[in-house]
């Protein structure tokens, strides 16, 4: 049977499961469309699946899903709140299934990990509203777990929504409430105030009880940014760049973390596996911390744990329900695939790929090349398939890929390594392969461009059964240099998805001065 999910809100997409193998999963932002995007543009995803065959059962969330009674479609678990019907459309009987938000996160994550059919296990659901955790049993039965409200279950309401709020507490800019993107800029500054490590002093400590309140993210929602009760938070008003700001978003950081932590420790005692999903599962400190708690026996993030990831979820959950199969197979690379396109490549030499040159070509002169290979991948982070590749060496290579991206300067840029060589420049273990961990550098004047000031690094390993072309690149580059690691960011334009066509691909290497570019097997050199 198939099974397509559809994702109708921000980080909209649609998913593609038959016979529990995930044939795609493609995302409305992808394709340079602005990011986080929604249904607007499913006109263009609806075109890849005019030679798709046809589907059984359509799986989604209902359009109110934030103002059913009680917010039931987003944040209900129980079986009582799905819908399943048959219709005819188009003159083909075809089946629906009707899920909520929570239950799809959870399914999502679920049938990606590798945790086996029928495993008992813990769900944590955590991002703008949602702060959740759950048990799932034998038969797919959600829970909330002891201590919490029998019916949704709440830890912590809106722990996303309280980590980005930041942002608004500095600059008391309305807009930046609603700004999905600021999390990541918060994640990259909490790293300056965990190596300030500095002792919150009384008028610190009042302003993060005074957020970590019931009243605080209702306040917030009535969008007054005058309003007195905000006073308590001026000394934000220095700007987020200041120590001020990065020392209280660490605190704030840690507050969240412990607040789920103490929680778990308390009342998650059977020693279960535990799946993450929302968008608080794309934070590699958090993920880092909970894979190093000792609470559970192995935890699994998927590489679209955010909303990117619903779709997949909707049709995992309508093929259990039809099939009582939870598990699906599944590849990162399960995106859009490549346009390819006959385009005016003039002030380019074409080349075959030959890794050796290649390696060669980035080891000297902070040479930034982009890198393209195969369909997309799924979820938010750059896995190299869509990304812009470096020499890790010298801060100059961050400073240049964070100007190229139009990004602050404070924002780390990250590495691709080899797992077979992870621990020698890592303190790490084995494989981390969607970019979801942060790991500590041995060597940070080694590796500048990738070491965060803290001295960590967000890594993604690589295999050569997992992405051989940059395998085989990253083997060619650590026999030029020693180092089996690249610089690796993601290949965009500003406030879009990645990018997927070829006339983009040369776009954007003439408007930001890449020296060259990679598409499948072909480099093409700037001459």
């Amino acid at each position: 049977m198939r099974f397509l999910g559809i994702r109708n809100h921000h980080d909209g997409g649609i998913a593609l499961i038959e016979d529990q193998k995930l044939v795609f999963s493609y995302e409305a932002e992808k394709d340079s469309k602005p990011r986080f995007n929604t249904c607007k543009d499913y006109s263009d995803l609806f075109r890849l699946l005019f030679d798709c065959p046809a589907v059984d059962v359509l799986s989604y969330v209902s359009l109110n899903e934030h103002t059913s009674h009680d917010g039931y479609l987003y944040k209900g678990i129980c079986k009582s709140f799905t819908k399943a019907e048959d219709f005819t459309v188009f003159n083909r009987k075809i089946s629906t299934y009707e899920s909520t938000h929570a239950r799809a996160h959870i399914f999502s994550s679920w049938s990606m990990s590798p945790f086996p059919e029928g495993t008992p296990f813990y769900a944590l659901i955590w991002e703008g509203m949602l702060g959740n955790f759950y048990r799932v049993d034998e038969n797919m039965v959600i829970t909330a777990t002891p201590n919490q409200n029998a019916e949704h279950g709440t830890v912590m309401w809106g722990p996303g929504w309280v980590y980005g709020s930041l942002f608004f507490l500095a600059t008391r800019d309305k807009e930046q409430l609603w700004d999905i993107s600021l999390a990541g800029k918060v994640m990259a500054l909490a790293a300056y105030g965990r190596k300030n490590n500095k002792k919150p002093d009384a008028v610190t400590l009042k302003a993060l009880d005074k957020m970590f309140s019931n009243e605080y993210p209702f306040k917030c929602m009535e969008l007054e940014p005058q309003d007195p009760y905000f006073d308590d938070f001026n000394f934000l008003r220095e700007g987020v760049q200041s120590p001020v700001f990065k020392d209280f978003a660490h605190l704030v950081q840690t507050r969240i973390y412990d607040t789920f932590f103490n929680y778990a420790k308390k009342n998650l005692t059977e020693k279960l596996p535990l799946v993450i999903g929302g968008g608080c599962g794309l934070n590699c400190d958090w993920n880092s911390d909970w894979k190093s708690s000792g609470l559970f026996t192995d935890i699994f993030v998927p590489p679209c744990t955010n909303d990117s990831g619903l779709a997949i979820g909707l049709a995992a959950e309508a093929q259990y329900f039809h099939t009582g199969k939870s598990k699906i197979t599944w590849s990162p690379y399960a995106g859009q695939p490549f346009v390819h396109e006959d385009v005016d490549l003039s002030g380019y030499r074409e080349t075959a790929l030959d890794y050796e040159f290649l390696a060669d070509f980035l080891a000297s002169d902070n040479r930034v090349v982009a890198w393209v290979q195969g369909a997309c991948e799924i979820g938010p982070r750059a896995l190299c398939h869509r990304s812009l590749i470096g020499a890790p060496f010298h801060k100059a290579m961050q400073e240049r890929l964070n100007l190229i991206k139009k990004r602050e300067g404070y924002r780390p840029i990250a590495p691709v390594c080899l797992e077979e060589n992870v621990s020698d420049y890592f303190e790490w273990k084995g494989e981390s392969p969607y970019m979801l961990h942060f790991q500590k550098v041995k060597n940070p004047d080694q590796l500048q461009a990738v070491t965060h000031v803290d001295d960590t690094a967000r890594v993604q390993t690589v295999r050569k059964d997992q992405n051989e072309r940059m395998y085989e690149l990253l083997v060619a580059f650590r026999e030029k240099t020693g180092t089996a690691v690249l610089c690796n960011t993601s290949l965009n334009f500003l406030s879009t998805g990645f990018i997927n066509r070829t006339s983009d691909v040369v776009k954007y290497a003439r408007q930001v001065g890449l020296d060259g570019f990679v598409i499948e097997n072909k480099f093409y050199i700037k001459e």
